[in-house]
């Protein structure tokens, strides 16, 4: 069983399974694989700090704009149902399509609220943006991976550059290179409902995200490191975070590194280091 097959039997890690001979090899592995080990250690501490961010409940007026305009497209499906069902069944799915895309969309605004009108704590000389307090946002996404969205496995800065500006339709001017990391590739993610992209490096085994989230308002931010580290947590090593911002573009990196090294890195790619 290789890498790739062990993190998947075991994830989410050390939750409660059926042991199969699936599960026997895929422990077996890890148990000769530092870097397995190594990896679903961060995960595990990843899934913690996701599973203790506070829900945000949306207001009341918000929440019945939803629910009217999730009313009205079941109203314009039922009217269409019957004559759609005897005419063309092929497309009988097209109403519901559209419901889930409406959903989508409603769904989409309520995220943007929420992030236009969340409070900033400790914005710092320089101008607004996400405070150091605010590093779970990241580590959410870097839990979740596998949001399914674009991707592409390229170590050719240009190409990776290319690929960022295309896909976020900024133009963007980055190094692209950390000192000692080798690039691996460029994926979209969702940072609380708003479609950004995170670069990845990698170095024996340890991964690095470098994320890039557009935003339409604040001046430039500093780099400062997060302070999103649950009360009381002790054992497995959690994840740093490092956040600034340009008047455009929100940045953050995302690593199991120590904090000072991270630190380091950020202000090199700000030219202050």
């Amino acid at each position: 069983m290789n890498c790739a097959e062990a993190r998947e039997t075991l994830w989410p890690p050390e939750e409660p399974r059926i042991v199969d001979q699936r599960v026997l090899e895929a422990r077996e592995h890890l148990e000769q694989c530092e870097g397995c080990r190594d990896h679903l250690s961060m995960d595990g501490a990843l899934l913690h700090a996701f599973r203790s961010v506070p829900a945000v409940r949306a207001p009341a007026e918000v929440r019945e704009r939803i629910f009217d305009a999730l009313a009205r497209e079941r109203t314009a499906q039922g009217w269409a149902s019957a004559e759609r069902e005897e005419r063309i069944g092929h497309r009988r799915g097209t109403a519901a399509t559209f419901l889930f895309m409406a959903a989508l969309l409603v769904l989409s605004f309520v995220s943007l609220w929420g992030l236009a009108n969340r409070p900033l704590q400790d914005p710092g000389p320089r101008g607004s943006g996400w405070s150091a307090a605010d590093g779970d946002a990241f580590v959410e996404d870097f839990l979740r991976r596998a949001v399914q969205e674009e991707h592409i496995g390229t170590s050719d800065p240009a190409e990776a550059s290319r690929f960022l500006t295309r896909q976020l339709g900024i133009p963007l001017s980055l190094p692209m290179t950390l000192p000692g990391f080798d690039l691996s590739g460029v994926e979209i993610c969702i940072v609380e409902g708003v479609r950004g992209a995170v670069v990845m490096y990698k170095r024996d085994g340890q991964v690095l995200y470098h994320y890039l989230v557009p935003r339409g308002r604040g001046g430039a931010q500093e780099p400062v490191l997060s302070r999103a580290t649950p009360p009381g947590w002790s054992g497995q090593p959690y994840p740093s975070v490092v956040i600034w911002g340009s008047e455009d573009v929100q940045q953050a990196l995302v690593s199991d590194l120590p904090p000072d090294q991270l630190m380091e890195m950020a202000q090199a790619l700000t030219g202050q280091g």
